[in-house]
This record gives structure tokens, sequence and C-alpha cells, in this order.
């Protein structure tokens, strides 16, 4: 896996690129060069770690495994229970 590392101290920051995006994209849509101050005052370290769509889940030539849960990616059907999430509970769905 390619990756570009911004600066050599400060706090550690991974940052991801966006769907079917490359390890350079934080720094060819400027967000690097944005945040050069920090990271030249030895703030922030920037790791920029590449993706792995192509090769998961926007593979089409993959085949379909079997989802955790007993569940296949194309079946929809599940064994487990779900959960959905609002602002002020959470409520377990059977």
């Amino acid at each position: 896996m390619e990756l570009l590392v911004f600066g050599d101290r400060g706090a550690p920051v991974l940052v991801f690129p966006t769907s079917m995006g490359r390890f350079y994209q934080w720094e060819d849509f400027g967000l690097v060069s944005h945040m050069a101050p920090r990271i030249e005052a030895g703030w922030v370290q920037l790791w920029c770690v590449d993706s792995i769509d192509g090769e998961s889940f926007y593979n089409k030539a993959a085949a379909p495994r079997t989802a955790p849960g007993g569940t296949s990616r194309t079946s929809g059907t599940s064994s487990t229970r779900s959960c959905r999430r609002s602002a002020s509970r959470t409520r377990w769905i059977s």
C-alpha cells in the first residue's frame, strides 16, 4: 500500500481518500497546503493512506462471499439482529 507522510512530528492524523480515490488526493485537493502551517509548526503529522476500494467493494470480478452472521452479500436475509439508532435512543429489531 502506498502512502504519503507530511511532517516529522506532531499528533499523527490518519487521512483517507474519497471513494475510489488515491493516497495523493489530499495533496491534489489543496488540503495539505491548507494544513501546512500546522504541519510546519509540528502540531500535526498527516498520514495519507491509499484506498483498496478497487480490490474490495468496487471489484465487480470478485465472487460474492458469505458475510459474518450467515448472510450473503446478495441474499438480503439475515440470521442476526440489526440495530437502528436515532439521536435519542437505540432500538433492537429482531
